[in-house]
């Protein structure tokens, strides 16, 4: 459990750390939409080679990024296997273009997260979305939660490892048949939502004792800005998205 790198920040130098969050989290929604206009080989190459090229840039292990997602991996594998089941004619082609699809938007997803802290995550969220506010929708309490959940991802991890360590100490066998390991992960999810409920009830109370939401819009200490290097990313990453949309519109 402590390969899991989901949600954690991994403190680098690299170009994409520096980035304004916001325009991540719009390069996130634009590079999953070119994944699933591209329907021809060559797009889907375009996009796994541009994928590899920010993993490179961002100078975070690849072995980083895998482990990240790794858990998840399995459900891009079952979807893949439903849509080779259900296909007819060339299911396995058309399960190995979904495989690459999901593969390649849980990769550029635990990027954003290895590159991104929390708390920008949480600004880049409340001004991408503060045209909502029009509406009366709460953007910041929506960032606030996302930033919380995010924070909360490797505490319930590290969590879950002392539970684990913690029920085979005591002679808690997880090995066996699938029946044997279900009701032995029994031992680990109950304790393990008891202390996030217990966390959770914490959280609460020291949010209300500070007087969260009983004032005004809570301002920033530190306000992201535009700087040249968003410039030439949002210039790289519009050349790449009009390019898989040109090989889209003429079918190569």
């Amino acid at each position: 459990m402590r390969d899991v790198t989901f949600g954690r920040y991994y403190p680098s130098k690299g170009p994409l750390h520096e980035l304004n969050a916001a325009l991540k989290l719009l390069f996130l929604v634009l590079y999953i939409i070119s994944l699933f206009i591209s329907v021809s080989y060559t797009g889907l190459c375009v996009c796994i080679i541009f994928i590899f090229l920010c993993i490179i840039v961002s100078r975070v292990p690849f072995k980083s990024v895998l482990r990240s997602f790794r858990s998840m991996i399995i459900l891009a594998f079952v979807s893949s296997v439903i849509v080779c089941l259900t296909h007819a004619d060339n299911g396995a082609l058309a399960a190995f273009t979904v495989f690459v699809r999901l593969t390649c938007a849980l990769c550029v997803s635990a990027l954003l997260t290895l590159t991104t802290t929390p708390s920008e995550v949480a600004d880049g969220i409340q001004s991408s979305l503060s045209f909502l506010r029009v509406f009366h929708i709460p953007v910041q309490d929506i960032a606030l939660s996302v930033s919380i959940t995010l924070h909360f991802i490797p505490v319930l991890q590290e969590e879950a490892e002392k539970i684990y360590n913690a029920q085979k100490s005591r002679g808690a066998d997880f090995s066996g048949n699938l029946a044997k390991k279900a009701s032995s992960v029994v031992s680990i999810l109950v304790p393990l939502f008891a202390s996030a409920f217990r966390r959770a009830g914490e959280l609460a109370d020291s949010m209300e004792s500070r007087c969260y939401g009983s004032g005004p819009e809570r301002t920033r200490l530190h306000s992201a800005g535009i700087h040249e290097a968003d410039v030439l990313a949002s210039l790289l990453f519009a050349s790449y998205f009009l390019f898989t949309i040109s090989v889209r519109l003429l079918l190569w």
